[in-house]
């Protein structure tokens, strides 16, 4: 995920490793609302962040401002790997094979997932809906431990489930 924070310099680095081999670059790319949306809901659940800003000043004074600027990125990694060998993708479920990165991935690169694939489809990575966010953004800031943490994630997902809350944005 964090690949497009890298510099050009270091993308070169990781190319001179790559150099032999057969590279074809995938990026995933969403929406940039839905990009933030994202962001900020990930920087409010990670226990190591634990975000007590709200949107607004999320987006304020936490944002690096090229975050969000596709061309930049992608233009970064064609510089070394050509633009033959970069395949961009739509993040988005609906538009993924089996409605899965992982398997929509391996299908990209070629690679044949039939009946013997198996892979865990609890999403671990799910973020959790604005109004869980926004209550543990406000919880984040008390002196708890990563366990008390991680269950309270795990409180908010099943209220979420119970509830059958709307999803929204910020």
């Amino acid at each position: 995920e964090e690949f497009c924070l890298l510099t050009e310099e270091e993308i070169r680095l990781l190319g001179t490793f790559l150099v032999a081999e057969d590279v074809t670059i995938v990026a995933y790319l969403r929406s940039q609302d839905e990009l933030l949306d994202s962001f900020y809901r990930m920087s409010v659940r990670f226990s190591e962040q634990r975000n007590c800003f709200d949107f607004d000043e999320f987006m304020e004074d936490q944002l690096e401002p090229n975050f969000i600027n596709y061309y930049n990125t992608i233009s970064r990694w064609s510089q070394v790997f050509g633009t033959e060998r970069i395949v961009l993708r739509k993040y988005d479920r609906s538009t993924m094979m089996d409605g899965d990165i992982a398997i929509d991935l391996m299908n990209t690169i070629g690679v044949d997932v039939g009946a013997e694939w198996w892979r865990d489809s609890n999403d671990e990575n799910a973020s959790l809906g604005a109004y869980a966010t926004e209550y543990l953004r406000y919880t984040n800031s008390l002196p708890v431990s990563l366990d008390v943490h991680e269950r309270l994630i795990e409180c908010l997902r099943e209220v979420e489930r119970d509830l059958k809350l709307e999803r929204f944005t910020y």
